[in-house]
């Protein structure tokens, strides 16, 4: 099995946006715009009377200060995070239409809802899994921390105790990267079921989560650099919020200020920074939906049926072959 060329997807990556030109970040701050609203609104949704005054001044008194959620903001709360994953679809339909070279517009955001009820179902029996996953390797995981933690005294009982967390962790994480191809499968093949884009995922993915996890983790010292950029700007801005006589009102005020200038200052970075990453990572689909040829594929395209996901969009000649063309 021939490896990944990180550096190669990376140079594609640059290459395939500096084609399409100043539209890629366009679109790009529209979705973080759109996605960022939708969020606010969730929360709001979530936490109807939230006020951070009121909280701070119930947490020095010792009141209560909780407000629950109506049965209709839960309600919207959940149909809004179901828009926000047709939306993540559409945003990857969008990147993997850049990686390879086809015509990109602002509607390729909204081409999921094509696929409405199977990108939900899809999200839905992944998350599943994952959740499953995450039962059966935890919590034995917890169990023996806490065994370890009664016999062995606290001085040295950190360091295996670090080390099955971790160990837990990672192999937690690979299990999971199995999954990470899934979206892109169904983009390929808009009639496979979600079981369907779940096995091939699987079998594509076979020997390569550890190129993947390599990949993904390259990109870590852009997000920190995002991070620290974000820590820098509030450093300067909050101070001043802080200058109110009333504790509570102060607390209140630097609040909004760090989630205001988090928000503008993250969106801003993310909008240069997503593109690249999200065409990479593409990018490395692209090749092992190539490798993945060499064995028949379980998948097949309905026969006589256009793709609803293009509809419209050009679908202009392209380098490279379909898992399921033949």
């Amino acid at each position: 099995m021939e490896k990944v060329n990180r550096s190669l997807l990376k140079k594609e990556a640059k290459a395939s946006i500096k084609r399409v030109g100043k539209k890629v970040y366009l679109i790009m701050f529209v979705y973080l715009i759109i996605t960022s609203t939708i969020s606010m609104i969730s929360t709001k949704l979530l936490y109807p009377k939230i006020d951070v005054e009121a909280y701070v001044t119930a947490y020095i008194t010792n009141a209560n200060a909780v407000v629950p959620p109506s049965t209709l903001g839960i309600m919207l709360y959940i149909a809004l995070m179901f828009v926000t994953t047709i939306l993540t679809f559409g945003f990857l339909i969008f990147t993997i239409n850049i990686s390879r070279n086809k015509d990109v517009e602002i509607g390729n955001l909204f081409d999921g809802f094509a696929l409405f009820a199977k990108v939900i179902w899809l999200s839905v029996v992944v998350g599943f899994f994952a959740f499953l996953w995450a039962l059966a390797i935890m919590i034995p995981a917890m169990l023996l921390m806490l065994a370890l933690i009664s016999v062995i005294s606290s001085s040295i009982v950190i360091l295996p105790v670090t080390v099955i967390y971790l160990a837990a962790l990672i192999l937690l994480i690979r299990i999971l990267l199995r999954y990470s191809m899934c979206e892109y499968i169904l983009i390929d093949n808009p009639y496979a079921g979600a079981i369907d884009c779940i096995g091939e995922s699987k079998r594509m993915m076979k020997g390569r989560t550890g190129e993947y996890f390599v990949l993904a983790l390259s990109f870590i010292g852009w997000y920190l650099l995002i991070t620290l950029a974000v820590a820098l700007v509030l450093l300067i801005v909050v101070p001043g919020s802080l200058s109110a006589s009333n504790f509570a009102l102060a607390i209140s005020m630097s609040t909004n200020v760090v989630i205001i200038v988090s928000t503008i200052v993250s969106t801003i970075a993310l909008t240069f920074l997503e593109p690249y990453v999200y065409v990479t990572f593409a990018n490395f689909y692209n090749k092992i939906c190539g490798f993945a040829l060499k064995e028949p594929s379980m998948l097949e395209e309905a026969p006589n049926t256009p793709n609803p996901i293009e509809n419209s969009r050009d679908n202009s000649p392209r380098d490279y072959h379909e898992p399921w063309e033949k």
